[in-house]
């Protein structure tokens, strides 16, 4: 299942993260079994320089001649109507 290979990944992603300034993968707990839809890092600017996070991103940003792409960096989840008014979705 793709949840399975997902969660394979993360498992060897995150230990090898854990050495790069300015990156820190999140806390799994042993007991957790997350699917992992996106790998969420936490991004330290300081502990680079100040190094802007578009300009960190860059060398992982896909190329393509013939189309422009784009990568936002990613947003704050505690800024989102879910987090700040859970209520009014989530009745209960």
């Amino acid at each position: 299942m793709q949840h399975r290979l997902r969660r394979a990944i993360a498992t060897r992603m995150c230990p090898a993260l854990d050495d790069m300034p300015g990156t820190y993968p999140p806390y799994v707990p042993a007991s957790a079994r997350p699917t992992w839809y996106a790998l969420p890092l936490r991004y330290e600017p300081t502990e680079l320089g100040g190094l802007p996070i578009r300009r960190f991103l860059e060398p992982y940003t896909p190329r393509v001649p013939w189309k422009r792409t784009c990568r936002d960096p990613p947003a704050r989840l505690d800024t989102h109507p879910l987090f700040q008014r859970p209520g009014a979705l989530l009745p209960g």
